[in-house]
């Protein structure tokens, strides 16, 4: 069957369909006309979608014409820069003379500043240790920086001829520059005594001179840091070379003698010990204690942790350094009673103060600003089993 013959036929059902009473004859042209209706709507949607399509056709064809134009552009472009670029080589060979010839002379450049920073080493020293007297921090790290510099530079060049004689020339030069090292130790000395009375001086923010000498300090502190780390990026299997003294880790050392400062802070804080002729003597050590820790690490929340870069987190550092001088003590005077040198009245006293340590008191005084409560159950003034024992007493 052809496609007319099923066509017709389909078309005859649907008019059997339509059609199925005598009366609806008299529908017949008003169906005829329905359909014809229905045919030129169809017959419009086609010749809309075909047209639209060709449309999109020609446009796509149009483009690829297009694109193909600007490829054959792009690469005549192309061509013509290659071929611009190519006098480039011939200069990139010419100027590799002018190229070492700038080197040499930044080579002779920093030879000549070294051979001055050289001799007139003894003047820049004795300079700078006036300068440290007049309490200039910066201004010492500066010239000991250049007259590092010259010398580590001086002894990387001896480190890589590493001739039979190198050895013997990096001590000759380690003590042409003695006087360097010796300048070296006394900043270090000033600075560790500035950081010994670091929250002190921050009580004069009045002045602005005890912060400021503070800042100056964590400032030649970084310097260091950031040398330290310069020279171990350079280190390589082939290369190891570091300068005399390097790595100095001033970061390191400065926080431990902070935190020595504070232990001796708080056992400073303890009243003369009168035991044999007062009865009060732990309640009045005790309170001492907690005064000195509050007042503390107040000066600590508002003045030296604003001093410190945020990366020291320094705040935290100070609660923890209080919190563990603080355990010293208590250990101590446990210490002290597993000798029979505390009366139970006396050890009442001590449970009472570990009672309130994490109040608003002590730690829990708002102006702090901490977690007593989370330091305490991380990090216990005395053991668990200490306690029990205390507590059975």
């Amino acid at each position: 069957m052809n496609v007319e013959e099923e066509a017709r036929k389909r078309a005859l059902e649907h008019v059997a369909k339509l059609v199925q009473r005598p009366d609806q004859l008299d529908r017949i042209g008003e169906m005829k006309k329905k359909s014809e209706r229905k045919k030129a709507a169809v017959e419009a949607m086609l010749r809309t979608g075909v047209q639209s399509q060709l449309e999109g056709i020609r446009t796509a064809i149009a483009q690829l014409r297009s694109a193909a134009d600007d490829v054959v552009a792009v690469e005549t472009e192309a061509t013509r820069i290659r071929e611009s670029l190519k006098p480039f080589l011939a200069l990139q060979r010419k100027m590799a003379a002018l190229r070492e010839w700038s080197e040499r002379h930044d080579q002779y450049a920093a030879a000549i500043e070294n051979l001055r920073l050289i001799v007139e080493m003894h003047e820049i020293v004795a300079e700078s240790r006036t300068a440290l007297m007049n309490g200039k921090l910066l201004l010492v790290h500066k010239n000991i920086m250049d007259l590092e510099r010259a010398r580590d530079e001086l002894m990387y060049e001896v480190h890589k001829l590493n001739s039979a004689t190198a050895e013997k020339d990096k001590k000759s030069l380690l003590m042409l520059f003695k006087d360097v090292d010796d300048l070296v130790l006394l900043l270090w000395k000033e600075i560790g005594s500035i950081l010994k009375r670091c929250l002190v001086m921050t009580q004069d923010a009045e002045r602005k001179e005890g912060p400021t000498i503070l800042v100056s300090v964590l400032r030649i502190i970084e310097r260091e840091q950031r040398i330290d780390q310069y020279y171990k990026d350079r280190q390589i299997p082939m290369n190891k070379f570091m300068p005399p003294g390097r790595p100095r880790n001033w970061k390191d050392a400065a926080l431990s003698i902070i935190g020595l400062s504070v232990r001796e802070r708080v056992i400073d804080s303890q009243i003369e010990d009168n035991r044999a002729t007062e009865k009060a003597w732990l309640a009045r050590s005790l309170e001492c204690t907690r005064i000195h820790v509050v007042a503390d690490l107040l000066m600590a929340r508002n003045l030296s942790a604003t001093c410190f870069p945020p990366d020291y987190q320094m705040y935290d550092r100070f609660v923890g350094m209080y919190h563990e001088s603080v355990q010293r003590k208590l250990q101590g005077l446990i210490e002290d009673d597993r000798q029979g040198g505390l009366q139970k009245a006396e050890i009442v006293q001590l449970l009472k103060w570990i009672k309130e340590y994490t109040n608003d008191k002590l730690l829990g005084d708002r102006r702090l600003n901490l977690s007593p409560m989370d330091i305490v159950a991380e990090d216990p003034l005395l053991p668990p089993p200490v306690m029990v024992q205390m507590q059975e007493k």
